[in-house]
């Protein structure tokens, strides 16, 4: 279940590996569910150890993410029931633009109902 708290896998290159959710977006509630494509603000938690390069991001940053997998099931019009074994996000700007160049891991197909076609078009795995 994803909820406010919840903590989620990075998978773009922008430099965070672990974010925590600290709010929802869109008029939700704050105690409602999160669905794979809704856009949340995150903290992030830890980074990556690369050494002699700049990173977009820093620990402690709050930015905006899009969730784009779930260990929750998704359930698809025909029928087919769908999850991930963690949850994921990639992080964005205040223009929808992802933060990070290249996206890694497995997208779901259900991240572009926010009209985030960029997002999916520079992902490789897309289920």
């Amino acid at each position: 279940m994803i909820i406010k708290g919840s903590n989620f896998s990075v998978m773009d290159n922008s430099g965070a590996k672990k974010v925590q959710c600290i709010q929802t977006l869109g008029g939700k509630k704050p105690t409602s569910l999160l669905r794979v494509g809704d856009k949340i603000v995150v903290v992030i938690k830890k980074m990556e150890k690369v050494k002699g390069a700049k990173l977009k991001v820093k620990k402690s940053d709050v930015c905006y993410a899009v969730v784009v997998k779930s260990k929750q099931k998704v359930r698809r019009q025909s029928g087919i029931s769908i999850q991930a074994a963690e949850n994921g996000v990639i992080l964005i700007n205040k223009n929808k633009e992802p933060i990070g160049t290249r996206l890694t891991g497995i997208l779901f197909k259900e991240a572009n109902r926010n009209s985030l076609l960029k997002n999916v078009s520079i992902s490789k795995y897309i289920i």
